[in-house]
């Protein structure tokens, strides 16, 4: 049985009639885990604990690189600078990756913004705020594999995009756009 920090079992591996016991870690946050052997229906035994010690947390991006961070809206990465798309991640629970967008003039059903992740690996979400930071969508499904926001009918001017993990979750995305 596998429990986070406080106490809450968070998933388990329970293989009746085999010699092994498995349980994947995948998609979890960072953080202290604890885990708990016992036999099944009172069954004594020895057994041996072996467990994979390596990080696969996704390593910082290029935006938060040494002395650089993206994570507020006045530190927010520029996207004119790139054409189209970009690579990320959020690598630890406390990250957030904040894009500055301009639009040169009202948005079309084809202006997006759309992050692409292997969602088994940890659930992100997409957020779109004004210039002032107010909240003005949203797509935080918590099935799949992407997240999309159209910008139709949205004014020119200046947004800024969000993409956080679910809950603490860590994942590398690529974020595209089409202003």
């Amino acid at each position: 049985l596998l429990y986070d920090a406080g106490g809450n079992l968070v998933s388990s591996s329970e293989t009746r009639g085999s010699d092994s016991e498995i349980i994947r870690f995948s998609g979890f946050a960072a953080g202290t885990y604890y885990v708990k052997v016992q036999g099944n229906a009172g069954a004594v035994n020895n057994y041996t604990l072996d467990w994979d010690r390596s990080n696969y947390a996704p390593k910082p991006d290029s935006n938060d690189a040494a002395g650089k961070s993206n994570d507020t809206l006045q530190t927010a990465t520029n996207l004119n600078k790139f054409i189209g798309g970009l690579e990320a991640s959020i690598h630890s629970d406390t990250d957030v990756d904040f894009f500055k967008l301009a639009l040169d003039g009202v948005g079309t059903a084809k202006n997006y913004a759309k992050i692409s992740f292997a969602g088994v690996e940890g659930d992100l979400d997409l957020f779109l705020y004004d210039e002032a930071g107010a909240l003005l969508a949203s797509s935080a499904s918590r099935t799949g594999n992407s997240e999309y926001i159209s910008l139709n009918n949205m004014e020119a001017g200046i947004y800024y995009l969000k993409v956080s993990g679910n809950n603490g979750a860590l994942n590398t995305y690529a974020l595209e756009w089409d202003r």
